[in-house]
């Protein structure tokens, strides 16, 4: 009996033990999941100003209840290796201005989303060339101006970006 009983104590603490390294290891894959997908992201013009930030979708930035007034612009574009893009439609934006982006990037290669200012010709993209297969969150310009959503391709082939970002 005496066995029977060591053989319990020792199956329950083994299920334990095991239980506890799985919660743990549960909560720390999530908590690394919050901190990336909540981070916001600097976009660097050439000039090493912030042009804009970026956020991410996530549940504690879900995407935005889009008014009736929203203007979408759809976006299909192939953009050669090592090269920038940007798009047509010219943006009149304030500061207080949010893009809502969806843009997947296909391949998922090395590439990323950003503006293009108008008036001084540069380009805004990620600190630290952050890169990403698709793009789904907030984009706000950090000053007014007008602007066009930009691409730069860092891979060497062709990509493309679909999808839409809305006004």
């Amino acid at each position: 009996m005496i066995k029977k009983n060591q053989r319990i104590n020792k199956l329950i603490l083994e299920l334990l033990v095991v239980s506890l390294f799985l919660f743990s290891f549960g909560q720390s894959v999530v908590a690394q999941e919050t901190e990336i997908t909540q981070h916001p992201i600097e976009f660097i013009n050439e000039s090493g100003e912030v042009m804009a930030v970026f956020i991410p979708y996530s549940s504690e930035n879900p995407p935005p209840f889009t008014s009736t007034r929203a203007t979408t612009y759809n976006i299909d574009a192939d953009v050669e290796g090592n090269h920038y893009g940007r798009g047509t439609s010219s943006l009149n934006l304030s500061s207080s201005s949010v893009i809502q982006c969806n843009i997947t990037i296909d391949p998922q290669v090395s590439s990323n989303i950003g503006l293009y200012d108008t008036s001084t010709g540069e380009f805004g993209f990620p600190a630290g060339g952050l890169s990403s297969s698709g793009w789904f969150g907030t984009l706000s310009p950090s000053y007014s101006g007008t602007f066009n959503i930009a691409f730069r391709n860092n891979s060497s082939q062709t990509t493309n970006y679909s999808g839409w970002f809305k006004v």
